[in-house]
């Protein structure tokens, strides 16, 4: 027990092949203690009969059963209070994230080079000033701010956005931008999105020279997403706060359950609305999801030995040679910056890697491994040759991959037909 519970639990915290492979003897461990048993079992069934071994282990693995049930009750038990305390503590959190008081702040829109457009703020609380050095390395100053974004509304067109929470920083490593996909509600509703900005300077000793500095610049997303971004406010009152979360909060009347599941075991149940996946921050638009489509055969280039075409349909479903095989590659196609590609389905077993190539490698991939319906979208960076592909990406190779593809191409959107300007 103590074997179990003290160190295969601790693997299970960072569960990384460096963090487990030192435990490798435990499955050893259990069959030998398994054998052991069924040696002993068969010598006594030998020496004094089969009644008498009955008698004479009934007492040990009585007492194995009850230890058993135990440990089910005691972690069932723990698993139920957990799940009931973070339930109940995160929609607490959530609620003080709605209610709390925000100011607007005064943004504006820029063109950038690479066609997306940010958000930038005009806010002298973000400014962070550098401050005389002295004799360590040391951060003079850190400023720190929460914002509520609230993406939506009739103009918005996308069910899944995809903001990057941008920062200008000197240094690479200090750089701390990031995507944040957000789902949106049907057309007209309000989604809320908080998320903290931090802003620093550090300073060379003896120089006084900035070494790193560090700043929010706004939110950066595609001119059709953009139109989505209704809304950025700073929460006031920071000290209300018990802390920063980035956190995505809808109606207080949606029923979500505000815990962590098991992977694979209880897989959120999100009936017929798809899963919906991004490569990248290209989103995915609802035009995305109902526009019409060439069949798989006019669009399908190689497809896995595992895999068939089944009228509107790709399915795959058997063993794969390799957990990295190639289940199916699109034909190459020249299209416009801006052309977006989707694939539409149901991953029923398994994992795959879906991706974007140019003809020489892949430019963007998103691991699906969710059982369920699922959609991705991607779009061109700029107009060339593209093609989609979809690896297997499961070790499992005993089971094989599961999928069903109902929807697989290009839909040509080139951006001035969806680039107006907020």
């Amino acid at each position: 027990m103590i074997i179990v519970a003290f160190y295969a639990g601790g693997a299970a915290i960072q569960f990384n092949e460096r963090h487990y492979f030192y435990l490798e003897f435990m499955p050893w461990w259990a069959l030998a203690l398994l054998l052991q048993r069924a040696v002993d079992a068969g010598w006594r069934i030998r020496q004094s009969g089969r009644r008498g071994v009955v008698a004479s282990l009934w007492p040990w693995e009585r007492w194995g059963l009850i230890a058993l049930a135990l440990v089910i009750v005691g972690v069932g038990g723990s698993l139920v209070a957990a799940r009931a305390y973070q339930d109940q503590q995160v929609r607490k959190l959530l609620a003080g994230y709605r209610a709390a008081a925000a100011a607007p702040v005064a943004m504006r829109w820029r063109m950038l080079e690479s066609g997306q457009m940010r958000a930038e703020v005009d806010d002298d609380r973000l400014v962070v000033a550098e401050a005389e050095a002295d004799a360590h390395w040391q951060t003079h100053s850190i400023g720190t701010d929460f914002f509520r974004a609230e993406f939506g509304g009739a103009d918005c067109d996308y069910a899944l956005v995809v903001p990057t929470v941008r920062y200008i920083s000197l240094a690479p490593y200090d750089d701390l931008s990031a995507p944040f996909p957000i789902r949106l509600p049907p057309r007209g509703a309000v989604v809320s999105a908080f998320f903290p900005v931090y802003s620093a300077v550090v300073t060379v000793p003896n120089l006084g020279l900035p070494y790193g500095t560090t700043r929010f610049a706004g939110l950066e997303m595609s001119a059709a997403q953009a139109r989505c971004l209704v809304g950025l406010r700073r929460v006031v009152d920071l000290a209300s706060l018990p802390f920063l979360w980035r956190a995505i909060v809808r109606s207080p009347q949606d029923v979500l359950p505000y815990y962590q599941t098991l992977a694979r075991w209880e897989d959120a149940d999100t009936g017929s609305a798809p899963q919906l996946y991004s490569a990248g921050t290209a989103g995915v638009s609802q035009r995305d999801l109902v526009a019409p489509m060439p069949g798989p055969r006019e669009s399908l280039d190689t497809i896995a030995d595992a895999g068939r075409v089944e009228g509107s349909r790709i399915i795959i479903d058997g063993p794969i040679e390799t957990p990295v095989s190639v289940l199916l590659i699109s034909q190459l196609r020249t299209l416009p910056g801006g052309a977006r590609a989707v694939l539409q389905g149901r991953l029923d077993r398994g994992a795959i890697v879906v991706g974007l190539a140019d003809g020489k490698q892949l430019l963007d991939a998103t691991t699906i491994s969710q059982a369920g319906p699922f959609a991705i979208s991607f779009a061109t960076p700029v107009a060339g040759s593209y093609r989609m592909v979809v690896r297997n990406r499961d070790g499992r190779l005993r089971h094989g991959t599961r999928l069903v593809i109902d929807r697989f191409g290009w839909v040509p959107e080139p951006p001035e037909s969806s680039a107006a300007q907020p």
